[in-house]
């Protein structure tokens, strides 16, 4: 308490033009402003480290300053102070003085606006990230970006392009023997898969269906028309199931071709169809009634 109290005198703080003191007194406040962060009180955690702060402000030591400003934007994340935070983290930008430094800032910026739910600013601070994390040869942080990215493609709906920035942060940390996070990773995965089967259940399963149907018909046409001696025989479909075959909602199974390989079902149905008709052309036609 006596510690805290002589801390809390603003005028021998003034007064002070010791530089060894001044640091010290800083850092005092600093760790007492992470006491608080531990137990969450994060409105006392902010007024500590931004005291710290100011008392570091007429050294213009700009390492220092970096530093004591990250400790007072961390503390508004903490509370969910986003906008707050993308002040600080703006401040910080100004003060850094590497691409490292920029990288660190520009993923916390993408952060902030991810959780404002302002994915299109979120998505160029993460792309930032990456570029100067990339510049820096800074392997966690490319790590972070690419799991940021995902993120945000995921509230974008974007899928597919989640999927693939979450595996391949997923494999960086392989590579990097690092460990943490990698359950959590498996989980947005296996989260982004569900997604896109139910997407694929919802609007490519339609798809699917009508195909089968209008297979099914012009195979029992053809077939009929075999029957009948008349191969060149014009088969002709329903007005009706080449509007229900064209519907809007059909189209929609392009989204996940790739996927779900339709393309390679869609080969596999016809030549079982195919198959079908051999075996009924094989049949002799005097053993088929026509009805």
């Amino acid at each position: 308490m006596k510690i805290i109290n002589c801390l809390h005198s603003s005028d021998s703080i003034n007064n002070i033009h010791d530089l060894r003191i001044r640091l010290m007194l800083a850092e005092a406040y600093r760790l007492i402003g992470q006491s608080y962060n531990e137990i969450k009180l994060f409105e006392q955690s902010f007024e500590n480290y931004k005291q710290a702060y100011e008392i570091l402000l007429p050294l213009k030591d700009q390492s220092c300053l970096y530093r004591s400003l990250y400790d007072i934007a961390r503390s508004l994340l903490l509370g969910n102070k986003y906008s707050e935070a993308i002040k600080i983290f703006n401040d910080m930008l100004n003060k850094a003085i590497s691409d490292n430094e920029r990288a660190f800032v520009y993923q916390y910026l993408s952060y902030c606006y991810l959780n404002l739910n302002n994915y299109d600013q979120a998505k160029n601070y993460a792309y930032e990230c990456l570029d100067y994390a990339s510049i820096s040869n800074e392997e966690l942080l490319r790590i972070e970006a690419n799991i940021l990215l995902g993120k945000i493609y995921f509230e974008l709906k974007d899928f597919q392009h989640s999927e693939e920035y979450i595996i391949y942060a997923q494999n960086l940390k392989d590579q990097l023997g690092d460990l943490n996070q990698m359950k959590y990773l498996d989980n947005l995965i296996c989260n982004i898969k569900n997604h896109k089967e139910n997407i694929f259940q919802n609007h490519i399963s339609p798809f699917v269906q009508y195909e089968n149907e209008y297979l099914n018909k012009i195979n029992q046409q053809w077939i009929s028309s075999i029957m009948e001696n008349n191969q060149n025989k014009e088969i002709n479909l329903e007005k009706e199931f080449f509007e229900q075959f064209n519907n809007k909602n059909i189209q929609n199974w392009r989204i996940l071709t790739p996927y779900y390989r339709l393309f390679d079902i869609c080969i596999e149905r016809k030549k079982k169809i195919r198959r079908n008709i051999d075996d009924h052309i094989k049949q002799p036609i005097t053993n088929v009634t026509i009805s």
